[in-house]
C-alpha cells in the first residue's frame, strides 16, 4: 500500500500543466468565454469546436484562443487512466 501511494504521489509530481494558445491580436484581450470540454478514451478521434467569432460578436473582435490542461484535469485523467480527460477552452476578445 505504501508503494502504491508513493507511486501515485510521484506520478502527480511529474505531471505538468499544458496550454496551447492562438494569438490573433497583439493585445491580450479580456476573457469572454470559458468552457470545459469532456473527452473519453484518451480523446482518440474526438474533436470539439469552439466558435470564437460567435463568442466575441465577429471574427474581428477575437484576440486569443487557448486550450488549457489544468492540474485538476491531470488528476482526473490520471485517476481514470485516461478514460476521462477534460480540458478547458478559453476565448479572449478585444
Amino acid at each position: 500500500m505504501k508503494k502504491l501511494i508513493t507511486a501515485g504521489v510521484c506520478a502527480l509530481l511529474l505531471t505538468g500543466c499544458a496550454t496551447q494558445q492562438g494569438l490573433v491580436a497583439s493585445k491580450p484581450g479580456m476573457l469572454k468565454q470559458e468552457q470545459t470540454n469532456h473527452f473519453i478514451f484518451w480523446g482518440l478521434g474526438q474533436t470539439i469546436t469552439t466558435n470564437a467569432a460567435t463568442a466575441c460578436g465577429n471574427a474581428a473582435n477575437v484576440a486569443r484562443v487557448e486550450s488549457h490542461l489544468s492540474p485538476l484535469n491531470i488528476v482526473f485523467s490520471t485517476v481514470t487512466f485516461g478514460l476521462y480527460s477534460p480540458r478547458q477552452a478559453r476565448v479572449y476578445c478585444k
